[in-house]
């Protein structure tokens, strides 16, 4: 089993920034104040970006119990005895 701590959805229920890893596995991290400074519209808010944030951990949290999901039922599968 692979360690929980490195998974998307522990980076970044953990952090106040939005967490995630590129196709190369590189961590990148969004803070609020990065993202409202480098935003186009210059009248973006914090609120925005915490919509986003939301958004976000909905989405590797669903991720993951999909994962949890798919891992539990490969184990099974390896557990069960065949006739033969």
């Amino acid at each position: 089993m692979s360690d929980y701590t490195k998974r998307d959805y522990a980076l970044n229920k953990k952090s106040d920034s939005i967490v995630y890893k590129t196709a190369k596995r590189e961590i990148i991290v969004v803070s609020k104040d990065d993202y409202v400074a480098s935003a186009e519209n210059v009248e973006t808010s914090g609120e925005e970006f915490d919509k986003m944030k939301s958004i976000s951990d909905e989405i590797f949290a669903s991720e993951d119990k999909d994962e949890t999901r798919r891992g539990k039922i490969e184990y099974s599968y390896d557990l069960m005895e065949f006739p033969g």
